[in-house]
């Protein structure tokens, strides 16, 4: 390859990922070779850059979570079952290091893009979840509905409103995140369109949450919000730490147990046969801790924890046949499909993402990207909180979108300038 057609390759970077994407979300065995199109491109860029990737923070994480997902792939004892999750990991780390490697000024249009497709996921939440009956409040309005995108390939019946609800969270704060900058800010008529159209957009994505009525996600995204009132200033302070006493007065009044049932998802699948409560979800956490014991150092690879629960330790509480595709706990999980050294490059991939979020809080002025930011770890900090009842499975199709917001984050880090960073 010369070292112009690796230069062509790298700026055709993200339209090659994402013509790859569709091969690599709905991967088969004739397909796997798809995967090798994010080495690829690495090495075009080594021959055009002189690097491979551009240096994150995140680097050495992901060099040992990709190790880990290697091992992951050598125990697995189905690797054609494993192959989606694999492909989800390989596409998504292509993602955030082709998003971390943009100009600056592509990322303003790089947020804009993310941020519609979270109008798209909040439009196929309203209208193409599995339904169920969680929240009385909301039933009523929720079997009005009609079921406009409900034959979507895989889900015949609906999208899981779990995971629906679990990715939207890493939209729903960033649009509400921006609109609050946008509209502080004193300014031109289209600096106001756009603050409501950011508007509509969380809105959008918290009435698709309430459709789902994701349990979990729904706690997140309140927690998501008093971050973003705790950085608004003084009084958001002062409300924060007023709604966090009243929180936590309910938490002493009602116990432990019934707030983890109110906060426990009834999956809407016909596979499952009841409502996984406290009790459920302790027993199911129970597994992933046997699993872990049993396989601390490998996992038990991608995607098999389905399938080793009834063969290796079956359930008591949980009728048989009732199919848990997860841990439901975020760290559990990664520690199950990569062992605990993948366990420990997610946690380190969490906390220098984390690192990078406050630096840009600290160093920028008040403006779209400190609001950006703002958005991004509410966002992140949402996820957390609905990863401790539920997760998306690392790999899973909606991690894409993860991948893509750790690569803004990157981006954003890396690329500000100076000197309006420091202004």
């Amino acid at each position: 390859m010369t070292r112009r057609v690796a230069a062509w390759v790298v700026r055709l970077e993200l339209p090659i990922l994402l013509l790859a994407t569709p091969f690599l979300v709905f991967p088969n065995a004739a397909r796997s070779p798809v995967m090798l199109v994010v080495p690829l491109l690495w090495v075009a860029r080594r021959r055009a850059l002189g690097r491979f990737v551009r240096r994150t923070p995140n680097d050495w994480a992901l060099a040992l979570l990709l190790l880990m997902v290697l091992v992951s792939t050598i125990v697995t004892f189905d690797i054609l079952f494993s192959l989606p999750k694999i492909a989800g990991i390989v596409l998504g780390v292509g993602f955030y290091y082709a998003l971390a490697e943009l100009d600056f000024k592509w990322f303003r249009p790089a947020v804009a893009v993310y941020l519609a497709g979270g109008v798209a996921l909040a439009g196929l939440g309203i209208f193409g979840l599995q339904l169920d009956n969680k929240l009385p409040l909301v039933s009523g309005l929720v079997n009005r509905i009609p079921p406009l995108f409900s034959g979507i390939v895989n889900a015949e019946n609906g999208l899981n409103p779990n995971e629906v609800g679990g990715t939207l969270l890493w939209f729903v704060p960033v649009y509400f995140a921006l609109a609050s900058s946008l509209i502080t800010r004193r300014g031109a008529r289209q600096r106001v369109l756009l603050a409501a159209l950011l508007l509509v957009g969380g809105l959008l994505g918290s009435l698709a949450l309430l459709v789902g009525q994701s349990r979990s996600a729904i706690l997140g995204l309140a927690v998501a919000l008093l971050l973003l009132l705790w950085l608004s200033g003084r009084w958001g302070r002062i409300a924060t730490m007023l709604i966090a006493a009243a929180g936590l007065i309910t938490f002493v009044a009602m116990g432990a147990p019934q707030l983890l049932d109110a906060a426990s998802d009834a999956p809407a699948t016909a596979a499952y046969l009841g409502s996984l409560d406290a009790s459920s979800r302790v027993e199911i956490w129970e597994r992933a801790l046997y699993a872990i014991q049993d396989f601390p150092f490998t996992g038990v690879g991608l995607n098999n924890f389905r399938r080793i629960v009834p063969l290796l330790y079956p359930t008591l509480l949980i009728p048989p046949g009732m199919d848990i595709a997860h841990a439901h706990n975020h760290m559990l999980q990664v520690a199950v499909d990569v062992g605990l050294p993948g366990l420990v490059a997610w946690l380190a991939l969490w906390g220098a993402t984390g690192a990078m979020l406050v630096v840009i809080w600290r160093r920028s002025a008040p403006g779209p990207e400190r609001a950006a930011a703002a958005g991004f770890a509410a966002g992140l900090l949402a996820w957390a909180v609905y990863g401790l009842t539920d997760t998306i499975a690392l790999g899973a199709k909606p991690g894409i979108v993860f991948w893509m917001l750790l690569g803004l984050i990157a981006l954003l880090f890396l690329s500000r300038p100076r000197s309006k960073i420091l202004r």
